[in-house]
């Protein structure tokens, strides 16, 4: 079947959503009264396995896709596949975020008058790095991230040929028509 990473991702969320009411739903199923009409602790196990195996299955198939993609960076200087620049984004946002608080540190604290300063004898701590160093060094960091993420979304999009069952994509047109196995 042919897919894409934006195919997987959502099939994986929809099965994920499964499995979350399921499991909600199973201690509550577990005692009824007559006449409730709550599904049985069997049944809804089944849906919350079925919906276990299905996230699995398409969690596989995303780290296949996702390794067997390759992505260009800065016109083709540099490359790397999709697994490794999905968790470079986590990595490069984290690094960003450090240079950005470093760029509004004033060496206070809201809580006490001085933060950065020895109390023995007053000895102030200074910055290393110039606000504006940490600005370039963010901005820097935020342009990488921006062509890591183009690349990322480019990448996404594109069809592969796998070998997975169509079912596990048309989970919620079985739910919607009422085919869904129990």
């Amino acid at each position: 079947m042919k897919v894409n990473g934006y195919k997987i991702r959502e099939a994986i969320r929809r099965w994920t959503t499964v499995q979350t009411v399921a499991a909600r739903m199973f201690p509550e199923s577990t005692f009824a009264f007559a006449g409730d009409g709550k599904d049985h602790p069997n049944v809804i196990d089944a849906q919350y396995w079925e919906a276990s195996v299905a996230v699995a299955t398409l969690q596989e198939v995303q780290q296949k896709f996702n390794a067997s993609i390759t992505i260009e960076l800065f016109g083709g200087k540099e490359k790397m596949t999709l697994s490794k620049a999905i968790k470079l984004v986590a990595f490069a946002g984290q690094r960003s975020k450090f240079w950005r608080t470093s760029a509004s540190e004033t060496g206070k604290s809201r809580y006490s008058e001085r933060l950065m300063t020895k109390s023995k004898d007053d000895e102030l701590a200074h910055r290393q790095v110039t606000v504006k160093e940490c600005f370039v060094n963010q901005s820097k960091i935020d342009a990488f991230l921006a062509e890591l993420r183009t690349a990322i979304a480019v990448a996404n999009g594109m069809e592969m040929e796998l070998d997975i069952s169509p079912e596990l994509f048309g989970y919620m047109n079985n739910v919607e028509q009422g085919e869904r196995k129990q």
